[in-house]
């Protein structure tokens, strides 16, 4: 599986890099034999080009420290690149947390704006039936660190889960 790895920051001095990390998610998941190429989105502006695209599994959406509803270059970019990734490709695979979940949902024309409150630490998803039936499970916990979200579903997307305070925590779109 070849996976690109877009790269929306960097994480704070003393941790790896995002490329290393998701390495060890991806390696420490079991998950089967991969390469990914990471693409510094933010400093060198970097994405791969269409014939790339055509190579690769999947799309990876790191977080970032950033709003993914601010009005700079580097997320409007990433921002009409994923659309059109979304149009030309629509059999690649977009996976992403937080930012890049709300970059997705940008592209796909829904809105990311800032929560009346931040969701910091462990927390409990509702999950719906079709994310029980995807994941395996009743119910999940994950990590969490924001304050911005995705207040409505994008269009031709499905809802996955959510919490009291985002009710989009996560949305699936099936290609045909």
């Amino acid at each position: 599986m070849r996976i690109a790895l877009l790269v929306a920051g960097a994480l704070p001095d003393g941790l790896p890099d995002y490329h290393t990390v998701f390495t060890a998610f991806l390696r420490d998941a079991h998950a089967c034999p991969f390469v990914l190429d990471a693409f510094d989105v933010v400093h060198s502006m970097a994405y791969p080009t269409d014939e790339q695209l055509g190579t690769y599994d999947a799309l990876m959406y790191t977080g970032s420290a950033a709003n993914a509803f601010d009005d700079v270059d580097w997320i409007n970019t990433l921002v009409a690149f994923t659309a059109r990734v979304i149009d030309s490709h629509p059999a690649l695979k977009l996976i992403a947390i937080c930012f890049g979940h709300q970059i997705i949902a940008r592209a796909l024309g829904a809105s990311c704006v800032r929560n009346h409150r931040w969701e910091v630490g462990p927390t409990q998803l509702t999950l719906t039936p079709l994310a029980q039936s995807l994941f395996a499970t009743d119910s999940l916990t994950i990590q969490q660190m924001h304050r911005d979200h995705v207040p409505s579903l994008p269009p031709s997307t499905l809802p996955l889960a959510s919490t009291p305070t985002s009710p989009i925590q996560a949305f699936v779109r099936f290609f045909p």
